[in-house]
């Protein structure tokens, strides 16, 4: 009896809703630290559950249902949102799956019953299977901790900046103004030539645009006030990716070091005796660590295709530069 309640844990969103359940009948009958440990129970094991992060045995429930003076089941009775009862109900009907083991059959009544009542509601079952998804992502934030929300931050600011950046290089893929500048200049159509390169997208067409346009005094310096414009257009936002690329894995550290500092504080004031708490901890940091490594490596590939982007260009710029000089020192002559 003193096994699990599920075949390996209790799903995520039981473990949340059964720890709001378990603050609102603690609260409801003002049992604080001295009264829950008068009663045989660890207290800080306690608020491990009530935050969600802890996979109680059977057994343990039925200590706490017996301190609370209330059944087992009466744990379970978590009232429906509107925005809850999709995952919930997914959720219980696993645990009631798993609890038929456990021999309770008074229990286990009462929650298929439960379970019947949610699942009678009109257009539920169609919830659930959108829900799903939802569902194990918001688990995943939960188990992850608190260092999870900035995590998720940084992963909406590189995604952001990622598709900006995209369409950014997007539109000035072709090179085709920069050669039509070329021609009109060699035409000695200046007038069109800088039209065109100063109305392109092209950064490369623009700063000829901008050569032509202040010839006669010097193009060279012209076209090397336009490239430090142009530049900084290049590499916007860019920082942003190079800070998310390093902050990353520093905040999944920190979720590592946060999440064994709980474990290592649960096996100090209970032992070996509630293995279940002790690994809720380290799964935090497991789970922290390895979605900040993969936001930076999912924000490192962008980011060095953006450098090497940058630096052709910069190649290109050089290069039609030089053939602007020759051809303005070729017209003086």
């Amino acid at each position: 009896m003193s096994r699990q309640i599920g075949s390996e844990r209790l799903p995520p969103t039981v473990q949340v809703l059964l720890g709001k359940r378990l603050r609102a009948l603690r609260s409801a009958r003002g049992l604080r630290q001295d009264a829950v440990e008068a009663k045989s129970l660890n207290y800080k094991y306690l608020q491990r559950i009530e935050a969600g992060r802890c996979n109680p045995t059977l057994k343990t429930l039925q200590k706490i249902a017996s301190a609370l003076d209330v059944r087992v089941e009466d744990l379970f009775q978590f009232p429906l949102g509107s925005s809850e009862r999709c995952s919930e109900a997914q959720e219980v009907i696993g645990l009631v799956t798993t609890l038929a083991a456990s021999r309770d059959k008074a229990a286990l009544k009462k929650l298929r019953i439960f379970i019947k009542e949610i699942l009678g509601r009109k257009g539920l079952t169609k919830e659930i299977k959108e829900g799903k998804k939802v569902s194990a992502l918001v688990a995943v934030l939960i188990k992850g901790g608190p260092v999870m929300i900035p995590l998720l931050c940084c992963s909406v600011l590189s995604l952001a900046v990622i598709i900006e950046r995209g369409w950014f290089w997007w539109q000035r893929r072709s090179s085709a103004d920069a050669d039509r500048t070329l021609q009109l200049a060699a035409r000695a159509h200046w007038e069109d030539a800088i039209r065109l390169g100063e109305a392109s997208p092209s950064p490369i067409a623009r700063v000829l645009a901008a050569g032509i346009c202040h010839k006669n005094p010097s193009a060279t310096l012209a076209m090397e006030a336009a490239v430090h414009r142009e530049l900084a257009r290049l590499r916007r936002h860019l920082p942003i990716l190079d800070t998310v690329i390093t902050l990353s894995p520093l905040l999944g550290l920190l979720g590592t070091v946060t999440g064994m500092i709980s474990a290592f504080g649960v096996m100090a004031s209970s032992g070996i005796n509630q293995p279940n708490a002790i690994t809720g901890g380290v799964a935090e940091a497991l789970i922290a660590t390895a979605t900040g490594l993969g936001i930076a490596i999912a924000t490192l590939v962008p980011y060095n295709y953006f450098s090497a982007r940058i630096e052709r260009t910069l190649g290109e710029i050089e290069h039609y530069g030089s053939r602007l000089e020759l051809m303005l020192k070729e017209d003086r002559s």
